[in-house]
């Protein structure tokens, strides 16, 4: 779809600088020497604001030589009051003008202009005042000179297209050579603009997959006017015959960005969403490509002809992951949720994942030291985040790895944060707690482009449960304790499956559900009967009704039969979260305790966390 703009041409400056050397010595070349025009039309009358640096004195008494190539033409009354010249410590002024005259004298500095075959602007300097090395010397010719008289008369360009010098040269008193530089303007035919452009669109979100177990996200995208946008499952479907809008909170007003919340979804499902808009004149078609259908012209609600266009909808699309663990979208290098065919047990997180939509979410009001405010201004710029952790513990927000503040979770476990003003770019944020034990949860991770001046709300995020074993080690037939802290009154899952390097099973995978306590604490007994010895993984999930599930936590590793398991508790090869991995989930780990003694992120024992430690993360790294 086209839209009108005002037609104009190009008017303002073309200029390259190039200074060449007299000598070889670069003490004889004036400094940033430029002329910047206010046309390059050719044969056209333009103003001409010629800047330089001097490197070294111009003595009083002195001259400044303007020498225009002889394609220019200047007006036969072309005088002094065409001219301004000034004085500065800085290429951005302020200038101080001087007096000029038609010659000089202990007051005026002289200007003399040779408009015949020649091409020449001389300023000799006045007997008093000289232009001192490093001062920036700026020189107006045309209309533009405006101390004392106001210039009536311009320079007119060359009258073919070309490029042209122009030389300027400073003398002393006796007209000895002091430094030059050569500036080249280009003269150019005017550039006239469409009178249409494109109506774009841009930004579709999401992309790519998203997590196993997703089953709501926001579908989003921005138009480059104001519009109303609808959307349909089916391409070629008209804007009149679509059925579903985005969300807006006026039924008549038109906007930039447009979302809607949509769910039902199914894990292995392929998702496509078909785009057309309207604008304020009632045109709709609407996609980021067009092609001329028809010379017929479309009278739009305003009474103004356009011309009909064929258009491809514009679309989002995306799957849901049909199982655990596997690879999502714009990934950010935290993995999946599952184990692999590498063989390296179950990761969480990852993905550019997806916030879940609705509401949720607790406060502790205005920013109080090191806690994120919430709620947000209405409309205010910035990220929401809102969600649930464990009873009274603090929610650490990660901005692409670094920690920007903390939100402290209420009775409920939930809690909110803000994050104010952002500027336009891809961010990656995450949120990580430890419970009452100093147990970690997985970091939680998404990955999402922001448009300077809104408001993004992710909402719903429900933070992995920590997870522990009363025992290890335990034989056949033995029940192994989970258990762990959480949201209050949620589900638990835990699931038991053997640690191998080919695929799991659904039928190798032992599962048990339970609900956790007032408090969030939650407890569970997996049976062992007809399991086979051998080393196993632990991890369990959380799902809140009509919220949504969480990541998988971290894995914990048990052993049924003889094989014993070592206690560790120093996350050997840098798996800081111990998910099979290590990636920017261990990475952000890391920062966190940073000059700590931490004994997990301390790879190498010494005591601190450093740089050293860094160095065998990257050894271990897997992305």
């Amino acid at each position: 779809m086209l839209i009108g703009i005002v037609k104009t041409s190009l008017i303002l400056l073309f200029f390259i600088i190039i200074n060449f050397f007299l000598f070889a010595d670069s003490s004889n070349a004036l400094y940033l020497a430029s002329d910047r025009i206010s046309s390059s039309w050719p044969g056209t009358a333009s103003n001409h604001t010629i800047q330089f640096r001097t490197t070294e004195d111009i003595p009083a008494s002195g001259k400044i030589v303007i020498d225009f190539a002889a394609d220019f033409n200047f007006p036969s009354d072309f005088d002094y009051s065409d001219v301004d010249f000034s004085i500065s410590d800085f290429s951005s002024g302020p200038f101080i003008d001087r007096a000029l005259a038609s010659s000089s004298s202990a007051l005026f500095d002289g200007i003399s202009i040779a408009t015949a075959t020649a091409k020449i602007i001389t300023m000799n300097l006045n007997s008093a005042d000289s232009v001192v090395a490093g001062k920036y010397v700026k020189i107006e010719l045309g209309a533009n000179a405006e101390h004392g008289e106001s210039g009536q008369e311009q320079i007119i360009n060359p009258a073919a297209l070309d490029s042209y010098r122009i030389t300027v040269r400073t003398y002393d008193s006796i007209d000895a050579y002091i430094e030059r530089a050569q500036i080249m303007v280009v003269t150019a035919d005017p550039v006239n603009f469409s009178a249409l452009s494109r109506k774009r669109y841009l930004g579709a979100s999401p992309i790519g997959w998203l997590n196993f177990g997703t089953t709501q996200t926001i579908i989003s995208l921005q138009s480059n006017y104001p519009a109303r946008c609808r959307y349909a499952t089916a391409s070629g479907t008209s804007y009149a015959a679509m059925a579903e809008d985005f969300s807006y909170a006026s039924s008549t007003a038109y906007y930039i960005n447009h979302t809607k919340i949509i769910d039902g979804f199914v894990n292995g499902g392929n998702y496509e969403y078909y785009v057309r808009c309207t604008d304020s004149d009632g045109v709709f078609n609407d996609t980021h490509e067009c092609v001329y259908a028809s010379t017929t012209p479309y009278i739009t609600a305003s009474g103004t002809p356009i011309l009909n266009l064929d258009c491809v909808d514009y679309y989002i699309t995306f799957s849901i992951n049909a199982a655990e663990g596997e690879g999502g979208g714009e990934d950010d290098g935290t993995g999946g949720d599952d184990p692999d065919a590498d063989g390296d047990g179950t990761s969480s997180g990852g993905g550019s994942g997806s916030g879940f939509g609705g509401g949720g979410g607790g406060g502790i009001g205005d920013d109080a030291g090191n806690y994120l405010p919430y709620p947000p201004p209405p409309g205010a710029p910035g990220v929401v985040f809102t969600g649930w952790a464990y009873s009274g513990t603090e929610v650490v927000v990660l901005k692409d790895g670094i920690e920007v503040g903390r939100s402290l979770a209420g009775t409920q476990a939930d809690f909110g944060a803000y994050l104010e003003v952002l500027n336009r770019g891809i961010y990656t944020f995450g949120l990580w707690a430890a419970d009452t034990m100093a147990r970690r949860s997985n970091t939680f991770s998404t990955t999402f482009f922001m448009e300077a001046g809104t408001q993004t709300t992710i909402s719903d995020i429900i933070l992995s449960p920590t997870i522990s074993l009363t025992k290890s080690n335990v034989t056949a037939g033995q029940v192994i304790e989970a258990f762990g802290q959480t949201v209050p009154g949620s589900t638990v899952e835990v699931w038991l499956y053997p640690e191998k390097s080919n695929d799991i099973l659904d039928s190798e995978i032992t599962k048990k559900n339970g609900l956790a306590s007032a408090s969030g604490e939650w407890s569970l007994f997996l049976n062992t009967d007809n399991l086979i010895d051998g080393p196993y993984l632990v991890k369990a999930r959380t799902t809140i009704v009509d919220a949504g599930t969480s990541d998988f936590s971290v894995i914990v590793k048990a052993n049924i039969g003889a094989a014993q398991i070592e206690p560790s508790g120093i996350c050997e090869g840098a798996d800081l979260n111990h998910d099979g991995k290590v990636n920017l989930t261990d990475f952000s780990i890391l920062l966190y305790h940073w000059g700590t003694d931490d004994e997990c992120a301390d790879q190498n024992h010494d005591g601190t966390v450093n740089l050293t430690d860094f160095s065998i993360m990257l050894f271990y790294w897997t992305g």
